[in-house]
Protein backbone atom coordinates (compact mmCIF):
# COMPACT_ATOMS: atom_id res chain seq x y z
CA UNK A 1 0.00 0.00 0.00
CA UNK A 2 1.52 3.51 -1.07
CA UNK A 3 -0.27 6.48 0.32
CA UNK A 4 0.75 10.22 -0.91
CA UNK A 5 0.12 11.95 2.59
CA UNK A 6 -1.23 15.35 1.09
CA UNK A 7 -4.35 13.77 -0.36
CA UNK A 8 -5.00 11.11 1.57
CA UNK A 9 -4.92 8.65 -2.24
CA UNK A 10 -4.39 5.30 -1.39
CA UNK A 11 -2.78 2.74 -4.00
CA UNK A 12 -3.11 -0.50 -3.28
CA UNK A 13 -0.44 -3.02 -4.46
CA UNK A 14 1.14 0.04 -7.00
CA UNK A 15 3.32 -1.32 -10.11
CA UNK A 16 6.34 0.08 -10.66
CA UNK A 17 5.60 2.95 -12.77
CA UNK A 18 2.77 4.35 -10.42
CA UNK A 19 5.84 4.07 -7.84
CA UNK A 20 8.05 6.01 -9.97
CA UNK A 21 5.09 8.66 -10.51
CA UNK A 22 4.95 9.14 -6.71
CA UNK A 23 7.93 9.03 -5.24
CA UNK A 24 9.59 11.89 -6.14
CA UNK A 25 6.51 13.85 -4.85
CA UNK A 26 6.74 12.06 -1.18
CA UNK A 27 10.39 12.88 -1.36
CA UNK A 28 9.55 16.44 -1.74
CA UNK A 29 6.38 16.10 0.69
CA UNK A 30 9.27 15.02 3.16
CA UNK A 31 11.89 17.83 2.13
CA UNK A 32 9.19 20.41 2.75
CA UNK A 33 7.59 19.17 6.05
CA UNK A 34 11.47 19.29 7.52
CA UNK A 35 12.25 22.24 6.34
CA UNK A 36 8.84 23.88 7.89
CA UNK A 37 9.19 21.66 11.07
CA UNK A 38 12.70 23.46 11.96
CA UNK A 39 11.16 26.73 12.78
CA UNK A 40 12.53 27.60 16.06
CA UNK A 41 9.99 30.15 17.10
CA UNK A 42 7.20 28.83 19.12
CA UNK A 43 3.38 27.76 16.55
CA UNK A 44 0.93 30.78 17.23
CA UNK A 45 -1.77 31.93 16.07
CA UNK A 46 -1.60 35.05 13.56
CA UNK A 47 -2.86 36.74 16.92
CA UNK A 48 -0.07 35.96 19.31
CA UNK A 49 -1.95 33.10 20.52
CA UNK A 50 0.61 30.38 21.81
CA UNK A 51 -0.20 26.62 20.74
CA UNK A 52 2.60 23.46 21.77
CA UNK A 53 2.81 20.99 19.27
CA UNK A 54 3.86 17.49 20.61
CA UNK A 55 5.03 14.29 19.56
CA UNK A 56 2.98 10.68 19.55
CA UNK A 57 6.01 8.05 19.83
CA UNK A 58 5.76 4.36 19.90
CA UNK A 59 9.58 3.30 19.56
CA UNK A 60 13.14 4.67 20.67
CA UNK A 61 13.93 5.03 17.17
CA UNK A 62 10.75 7.62 16.43
CA UNK A 63 13.06 10.08 18.87
CA UNK A 64 15.34 11.02 15.84
CA UNK A 65 11.79 12.37 14.30
CA UNK A 66 11.23 14.89 16.76
CA UNK A 67 13.32 17.81 16.34
CA UNK A 68 13.06 17.55 12.16
CA UNK A 69 9.46 18.16 12.60
CA UNK A 70 9.58 20.37 15.05
CA UNK A 71 8.01 18.46 18.39
CA UNK A 72 8.23 20.25 21.42
CA UNK A 73 7.92 16.92 23.52
CA UNK A 74 6.18 14.23 23.88
CA UNK A 75 2.55 13.76 23.98
CA UNK A 76 2.25 10.47 23.90
CA UNK A 77 4.96 7.95 24.54
CA UNK A 78 2.86 4.31 23.04
CA UNK A 79 5.10 2.32 25.83
CA UNK A 80 2.23 -1.19 24.99
CA UNK A 81 4.40 -1.08 21.77
CA UNK A 82 7.62 -2.01 23.34
CA UNK A 83 6.81 -5.08 24.16
CA UNK A 84 5.28 -6.47 20.84
CA UNK A 85 6.50 -9.69 20.11
CA UNK A 86 7.09 -11.07 23.09
CA UNK A 87 4.86 -12.17 26.39
CA UNK A 88 3.99 -8.78 28.55
CA UNK A 89 4.99 -11.00 31.77
CA UNK A 90 8.43 -11.55 30.80
CA UNK A 91 8.71 -7.69 29.64
CA UNK A 92 10.92 -7.29 33.34
CA UNK A 93 10.82 -4.22 35.30
CA UNK A 94 15.18 -3.54 34.78
CA UNK A 95 14.30 -4.39 30.86
CA UNK A 96 12.04 -1.71 30.83
CA UNK A 97 14.42 0.58 33.43
CA UNK A 98 17.40 0.37 30.64
CA UNK A 99 14.79 1.65 27.63
CA UNK A 100 13.19 4.18 29.93
CA UNK A 101 16.47 5.39 30.87
CA UNK A 102 17.67 5.95 27.31
CA UNK A 103 14.46 7.47 26.29
CA UNK A 104 14.82 10.15 29.23
CA UNK A 105 18.23 10.55 27.93
CA UNK A 106 17.71 10.94 24.43
CA UNK A 107 15.31 13.92 25.21
CA UNK A 108 16.61 15.97 27.55
CA UNK A 109 15.06 19.37 28.84
CA UNK A 110 11.73 17.73 26.62
CA UNK A 111 8.23 16.78 28.46
CA UNK A 112 7.97 13.47 28.09
CA UNK A 113 4.44 11.84 28.87
CA UNK A 114 3.88 7.93 29.07
CA UNK A 115 1.05 6.35 28.25
CA UNK A 116 1.22 3.36 30.23
CA UNK A 117 0.63 -0.33 28.66
CA UNK A 118 -2.69 -0.10 27.27
CA UNK A 119 -3.48 -3.42 26.12
CA UNK A 120 -6.64 -5.06 24.78
CA UNK A 121 -9.16 -4.19 22.13
CA UNK A 122 -7.17 -3.39 18.58
CA UNK A 123 -3.88 -3.27 20.27
CA UNK A 124 -3.22 -6.83 20.76
CA UNK A 125 -4.40 -9.50 23.30
CA UNK A 126 -2.53 -9.54 27.00
CA UNK A 127 -3.97 -12.31 28.34
CA UNK A 128 -4.01 -15.48 26.39
CA UNK A 129 -5.33 -17.40 29.33
CA UNK A 130 -8.83 -15.96 28.62
CA UNK A 131 -11.14 -15.46 25.85
CA UNK A 132 -13.23 -12.26 25.62
CA UNK A 133 -16.30 -12.62 22.98
CA UNK A 134 -15.82 -8.37 23.03
CA UNK A 135 -12.15 -7.80 23.46
CA UNK A 136 -13.03 -3.96 22.77
CA UNK A 137 -15.44 -3.79 25.92
CA UNK A 138 -13.43 -6.76 27.94
CA UNK A 139 -11.00 -6.33 29.95
CA UNK A 140 -8.17 -3.76 28.80
CA UNK A 141 -6.47 -0.63 29.37
CA UNK A 142 -6.28 0.95 32.74
CA UNK A 143 -9.14 -2.26 33.93
CA UNK A 144 -6.09 -4.96 32.70
CA UNK A 145 -3.43 -2.85 34.27
CA UNK A 146 -5.37 -2.49 37.89
CA UNK A 147 -6.25 -6.18 37.56
CA UNK A 148 -2.99 -7.33 36.97
CA UNK A 149 -1.14 -5.61 39.35
CA UNK A 150 1.92 -7.00 38.96
CA UNK A 151 2.32 -5.92 35.38
CA UNK A 152 1.41 -2.42 36.41
CA UNK A 153 3.62 -1.98 39.32
CA UNK A 154 6.69 -3.20 37.78
CA UNK A 155 5.95 -0.56 34.66
CA UNK A 156 5.15 2.28 37.68
CA UNK A 157 8.76 1.09 39.12
CA UNK A 158 10.32 1.47 35.90
CA UNK A 159 8.88 5.08 35.45
CA UNK A 160 9.77 6.60 38.99
CA UNK A 161 13.96 5.18 38.90
CA UNK A 162 13.80 7.24 35.56
CA UNK A 163 11.74 10.38 36.48
CA UNK A 164 14.19 12.42 38.08
CA UNK A 165 15.87 12.16 34.59
CA UNK A 166 13.80 14.72 32.96
CA UNK A 167 10.27 16.02 33.13
CA UNK A 168 8.31 13.11 33.05
CA UNK A 169 3.91 12.35 33.08
CA UNK A 170 1.96 9.43 33.28
CA UNK A 171 -1.37 9.14 31.43
CA UNK A 172 -3.77 6.73 32.40
CA UNK A 173 -5.51 4.84 29.64
CA UNK A 174 -9.07 4.05 28.79
CA UNK A 175 -10.29 5.76 31.86
CA UNK A 176 -13.90 5.14 32.31
CA UNK A 177 -14.59 6.09 35.80
CA UNK A 178 -12.85 8.21 38.57
CA UNK A 179 -12.04 5.40 40.88
CA UNK A 180 -9.97 3.83 38.47
CA UNK A 181 -8.14 7.24 38.39
CA UNK A 182 -7.76 6.96 42.75
CA UNK A 183 -7.11 3.33 42.55
CA UNK A 184 -4.19 3.99 39.78
CA UNK A 185 -2.91 7.20 41.73
CA UNK A 186 -2.63 4.78 45.17
CA UNK A 187 -0.80 2.44 43.06
CA UNK A 188 1.98 4.65 41.77
CA UNK A 189 2.31 5.93 45.60
CA UNK A 190 2.44 2.65 47.01
CA UNK A 191 5.92 1.87 44.50
CA UNK A 192 6.79 5.75 45.33
CA UNK A 193 7.45 4.72 48.87
CA UNK A 194 8.90 1.20 48.36
CA UNK A 195 11.36 3.16 45.67
CA UNK A 196 11.97 5.52 48.42
CA UNK A 197 12.86 3.09 50.92
CA UNK A 198 14.97 1.42 48.54
CA UNK A 199 17.10 4.21 48.09
CA UNK A 200 15.94 5.28 45.06
CA UNK A 201 16.03 8.85 43.49
CA UNK A 202 12.38 9.85 42.32
CA UNK A 203 11.21 13.08 40.88
CA UNK A 204 9.73 15.52 43.64
CA UNK A 205 6.66 16.21 41.17
CA UNK A 206 5.07 13.56 38.53
CA UNK A 207 2.19 14.23 36.93
CA UNK A 208 -0.62 11.89 36.50
CA UNK A 209 -3.18 12.92 33.32
CA UNK A 210 -6.55 10.41 31.99
CA UNK A 211 -6.96 9.48 28.45
CA UNK A 212 -10.76 10.55 27.79
CA UNK A 213 -11.89 8.28 25.37
CA UNK A 214 -15.22 6.99 26.51
CA UNK A 215 -18.58 8.93 27.03
CA UNK A 216 -18.66 7.96 30.56
CA UNK A 217 -15.26 9.52 30.85
CA UNK A 218 -16.81 12.76 29.25
CA UNK A 219 -19.84 13.14 31.26
CA UNK A 220 -18.44 12.78 34.38
CA UNK A 221 -14.67 14.63 33.30
CA UNK A 222 -15.53 17.27 36.64
CA UNK A 223 -14.78 14.31 38.53
CA UNK A 224 -12.09 12.98 37.03
CA UNK A 225 -10.46 16.48 36.24
CA UNK A 226 -10.28 16.43 40.45
CA UNK A 227 -8.25 13.81 40.76
CA UNK A 228 -5.76 14.11 37.52
CA UNK A 229 -3.37 17.37 36.68
CA UNK A 230 -4.23 16.87 32.96
CA UNK A 231 -5.91 15.32 30.54
CA UNK A 232 -5.88 13.78 27.05
CA UNK A 233 -8.40 13.20 24.92
CA UNK A 234 -7.97 10.02 22.80
CA UNK A 235 -10.33 10.89 19.75
CA UNK A 236 -9.72 7.56 17.68
CA UNK A 237 -11.17 5.02 20.56
CA UNK A 238 -13.92 8.48 21.78
CA UNK A 239 -15.33 8.02 18.00
CA UNK A 240 -15.62 4.41 18.28
CA UNK A 241 -17.16 4.11 21.52
CA UNK A 242 -19.34 6.97 20.53
CA UNK A 243 -20.35 6.17 17.41
CA UNK A 244 -20.44 2.35 17.97
CA UNK A 245 -18.29 2.08 15.00
CA UNK A 246 -15.95 -0.67 14.87
CA UNK A 247 -12.24 1.67 14.44
CA UNK A 248 -11.12 -0.90 12.90
CA UNK A 249 -13.69 -1.76 10.34
CA UNK A 250 -15.12 1.62 9.16
CA UNK A 251 -14.76 1.80 5.89
CA UNK A 252 -19.15 0.93 5.51
CA UNK A 253 -19.64 3.73 7.97
CA UNK A 254 -19.55 7.70 6.06
CA UNK A 255 -20.67 8.91 9.55
CA UNK A 256 -17.45 7.59 11.18
CA UNK A 257 -15.30 10.82 11.17
CA UNK A 258 -13.96 13.23 13.77
CA UNK A 259 -16.20 16.12 12.89
CA UNK A 260 -19.28 14.05 14.19
CA UNK A 261 -21.55 16.54 16.20
CA UNK A 262 -21.33 14.52 19.15
CA UNK A 263 -17.43 14.27 19.14
CA UNK A 264 -17.16 17.91 18.49
CA UNK A 265 -19.72 18.86 21.01
CA UNK A 266 -17.77 16.53 23.59
CA UNK A 267 -14.49 18.18 23.11
CA UNK A 268 -16.34 21.57 23.65
CA UNK A 269 -17.62 19.73 26.76
CA UNK A 270 -14.59 18.94 27.93
CA UNK A 271 -12.38 21.93 27.01
CA UNK A 272 -14.44 24.19 29.36
CA UNK A 273 -14.68 21.44 31.99
CA UNK A 274 -10.65 21.45 32.21
CA UNK A 275 -10.53 25.06 32.23
CA UNK A 276 -13.19 25.68 34.91
CA UNK A 277 -10.68 23.15 37.16
CA UNK A 278 -7.63 24.86 36.07
CA UNK A 279 -6.28 22.04 34.46
CA UNK A 280 -4.25 20.91 30.99
CA UNK A 281 -6.05 19.44 27.99
CA UNK A 282 -4.38 17.83 25.04
CA UNK A 283 -5.66 16.11 22.23
CA UNK A 284 -4.16 13.27 20.21
CA UNK A 285 -5.73 11.07 17.68
CA UNK A 286 -5.87 11.15 13.99
CA UNK A 287 -8.17 14.51 14.73
CA UNK A 288 -4.60 16.20 16.06
CA UNK A 289 -3.08 15.31 12.54
CA UNK A 290 -5.54 17.32 10.19
CA UNK A 291 -4.50 21.16 9.43
CA UNK A 292 -8.27 21.08 7.97
CA UNK A 293 -9.52 21.10 11.49
CA UNK A 294 -6.90 23.66 13.11
CA UNK A 295 -8.81 26.33 13.08
CA UNK A 296 -11.94 24.49 14.69
CA UNK A 297 -9.96 23.01 16.93
CA UNK A 298 -8.52 26.49 17.96
CA UNK A 299 -11.44 27.79 18.56
CA UNK A 300 -13.02 24.67 21.12
CA UNK A 301 -10.13 25.92 23.52
CA UNK A 302 -7.52 22.91 22.27
CA UNK A 303 -3.86 24.88 22.61
CA UNK A 304 -1.99 21.60 22.91
CA UNK A 305 -1.97 19.21 19.96
CA UNK A 306 -0.15 15.27 19.92
CA UNK A 307 0.23 13.86 17.03
CA UNK A 308 2.59 11.94 14.50
CA UNK A 309 5.81 13.86 14.44
CA UNK A 310 5.49 13.80 10.50
CA UNK A 311 1.91 15.48 10.63
CA UNK A 312 3.37 18.34 13.06
CA UNK A 313 4.86 20.79 10.17
CA UNK A 314 1.26 21.29 8.75
CA UNK A 315 -0.51 21.68 11.48
CA UNK A 316 1.53 24.09 12.81
CA UNK A 317 1.47 25.99 8.96
CA UNK A 318 -2.14 26.24 9.42
CA UNK A 319 -2.11 27.43 13.18
CA UNK A 320 0.17 30.13 11.79
CA UNK A 321 -2.70 31.19 9.41
CA UNK A 322 -5.66 31.63 11.53
CA UNK A 323 -6.26 34.57 14.41
CA UNK A 324 -8.09 33.03 17.39
CA UNK A 325 -11.03 35.31 16.60
CA UNK A 326 -11.79 34.04 13.22
CA UNK A 327 -11.41 30.28 15.47
CA UNK A 328 -14.27 30.94 17.43
CA UNK A 329 -15.87 32.25 14.35
CA UNK A 330 -15.86 28.86 12.90
CA UNK A 331 -16.07 26.65 16.24
CA UNK A 332 -19.70 28.70 16.43
CA UNK A 333 -20.28 28.23 13.24
CA UNK A 334 -19.32 24.10 13.44
CA UNK A 335 -21.72 23.63 16.47
CA UNK A 336 -25.01 25.47 14.56
CA UNK A 337 -24.31 22.39 11.76
CA UNK A 338 -26.54 19.42 11.70
CA UNK A 339 -24.44 16.70 10.44
CA UNK A 340 -20.69 15.04 9.12
CA UNK A 341 -21.54 16.38 5.44
CA UNK A 342 -22.78 19.89 6.22
CA UNK A 343 -19.06 19.90 8.49
CA UNK A 344 -17.13 18.81 6.10
CA UNK A 345 -17.97 21.15 2.96
CA UNK A 346 -18.10 24.02 5.53
CA UNK A 347 -14.41 23.67 6.30
CA UNK A 348 -13.15 22.15 3.09
CA UNK A 349 -15.00 25.76 1.18
CA UNK A 350 -13.29 27.83 4.04
CA UNK A 351 -9.75 26.01 4.22
CA UNK A 352 -9.40 23.67 1.57
CA UNK A 353 -7.46 25.75 -0.54
CA UNK A 354 -5.15 27.02 2.56
CA UNK A 355 -4.24 23.12 2.62
CA UNK A 356 -3.67 21.96 -0.88
CA UNK A 357 0.17 23.28 -0.72
CA UNK A 358 0.92 21.31 2.76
Amino acid sequence: VYKRQSTGVVIVDPSDETLAKYEPIAKEFSTRSKKMGQKKEAAQTTDGTKVTLLGNIESIDDLSLLIPYGAQGIGLFRSEFLFFGKELRSFSEEEQYHLYKLLMEETKGLEVTFRVFDVGGDKGKADFSQAEPNPALGCRGIRFLLKNREIFSSQLRALLRVSSEGRLNILLPLVSDVSEVIEAKQVIQEVAINLTAEGSQIAEEIQVGAMIEVPSAVITADLILKECDFISIGTNDLMQYTLAVDRSNKEDYSFYKAIHPSIIRMIDMIVKKAKEYGKSVSLCGEMAADPLLVPLLLGLGIRNFSCSPRYIPPVREMITRVSLDEACEVKDKVLSLENVDQIENFLKETYGPAIAGF
